[in-house]
């Protein structure tokens, strides 16, 4: 349910600091407190043991308010104390139990008190850097009309104008006896010295962006029924996707739909998919989709979270969420010995080589246009671009990474241009017309990866 509400917003878009553009106004919302939380070192009683750290996610959510903090805690869960700034979580983390909930916790929330302070500080030190630190900032103009305008708490727009709020932003304060002085929303992620402490930072305008990929497609006018065939399938499986197929052809056209544009394409495979890229920006992202290759099974809900996270961390270059074959059996060669984690634990391992990269997978234009205009004018088929891509360096600014553990499963469609038997029994079952020359399958079943 976590990844199916954050994929469908499509909403993470990472930087490692929000400017101080991003900051007019502070104001709290949700329950009231007894406390002033303006500074990030005082409080005026010994804090709650309420704030928004998820362990079961592992994750530390930080509430900036009017920044769709409301819609966040429905994802991970109420929150014990909204709106504290992440020093202060990192101060509670070293201090205090900071799991809540029934009388084991109370119990052990006493006892912990008896561990010696530097203990605790140590134990919350290395909890606080495992992990995974968010919040989100918002145009600084909405966000002040958006407290002005709210209609919980003081009911401001009611007391004064709104030129009288924004000379004394200070009454924003909706949760707090005390009303807190302006704070730049980059405040709520530093610590006292200006040192950025989140992992990233997202923007809450592209909370409900709809956020369409281009999927390109490498395929030609003799294979549309293995096109179409892969397009199906994605429909089946992934009924509300955010792919739009890039259908190259020679002669054979098609209608443009909501989910499938045709584009007039040269008929070497060099020139199809730079053709495809021309006018894709080289830090956009595709989803690059191979003809060759269609999803069997997919856990649509992991997937999505999966692709939403990797798409807004500015390190990674490229996402595989199909581990197999020379990823899986020779890692030495293929992978790099480090690790990195998302928000859900989930763990990436990054790829030295071009391994797997006919698979279906997320990637930053720039890096699929630097292998093709690599591999040379001729490519004299499709198999061949297996040997000809480990001539092609990869650059090791183009960083691509593959998910620890599998989440898909993909039929291999044709071997040396002939129709799998699986991908023929598929083509059949679902009910679409294949050309004579892809009448008689191989016999053979090829899959790769296992759920």
């Amino acid at each position: 349910m976590l990844g199916r509400i954050i994929a469908t917003k499509w909403q993470l878009w990472a930087v490692r600091a929000a400017p101080k553009a991003f900051g007019v106004g502070s104001g709290f919302e949700s329950r009231p407190t007894q406390c002033s939380i303006a500074s990030p070192l005082r409080c005026s009683h010994t804090p709650s043991p309420l704030h928004m750290i998820s362990h079961k996610n592992k994750c530390i959510f930080v509430e900036v308010p009017k920044t769709g903090s409301t819609s966040v805690r429905a994802i991970l869960g109420k929150a014990w104390k909204p709106h504290l700034n992440l020093w202060q979580i990192k101060n509670q983390m070293e201090m205090y139990w900071t799991r809540y909930g029934g009388r084991k916790n109370r119990i052990m929330a006493a006892l912990y008190l008896f561990l010696p302070e530097e203990q605790r500080r140590e134990i919350g030190r290395k909890q606080f850097e495992t992990y995974f630190k968010f919040g989100f900032v918002r145009n600084p103009w909405d966000r002040v009309v958006s407290l002005y305008e709210r209609t919980e708490a003081l009911q401001l727009r009611n007391e004064m104008t709104f030129e009288q709020f924004v000379d004394w932003i200070g009454y924003s304060s909706a949760t707090c006896v005390h009303s807190s002085p302006h704070r730049y929303q980059l405040d709520w992620f530093v610590d006292p010295n200006g040192n950025v402490l989140a992992d990233f930072i997202g923007k809450f305008e592209r909370l409900e962006e709809p956020n369409k990929i281009k999927a390109i497609v490498l395929t030609c006018d003799r294979y549309r029924a293995i096109t179409r065939h892969v397009i199906f399938q994605y429909d089946r499986l992934w009924p509300d996707h955010p792919f739009v197929f890039h259908i190259p052809y020679q002669e054979l056209g098609g209608t443009d739909t909501k989910r499938v544009r045709y584009f007039p394409s040269p008929s070497d495979i060099k020139g199809t998919v730079l053709h495809l890229l021309a006018d894709i920006d080289d830090e956009e992202w595709i989803y690059w989709c191979v003809d060759d290759k269609y999803p069997i099974q997919l856990p649509t809900d992991k997937v999505a979270s999966l692709i939403s996270h990797a798409m807004r961390l500015p390190e990674i270059d490229g996402l595989l969420f199909c581990r197999c074959r020379a990823t899986l059996s020779s890692p030495w060669f293929t992978l790099h010995p480090h690790k990195i984690k998302n928000l859900f634990g989930d763990v990436y391992l990054e790829r030295k080589t071009w391994s797997q990269i006919w698979i279906h997978q997320i990637l930053r234009a720039k890096v699929l246009r630097h292998l093709f205009i690599h591999l040379p004018d001729h490519i004299p088929s499709a198999k061949a671009m297996d040997d000809l891509k480990d001539d092609v360096p990869k650059l090791p600014e183009h960083r691509l990474f593959v998910t620890e553990k599998n989440f898909a499963v993909f039929g291999e469609s044709t071997r040396k241009g002939d129709i799998t038997q699986n991908c023929y029994e598929s083509i059949m079952a679902a009910g679409i017309e294949l050309p004579e020359w892809f009448q008689q399958p191989t016999g053979e079943y090829v899959t790769l990866g296992k759920l």
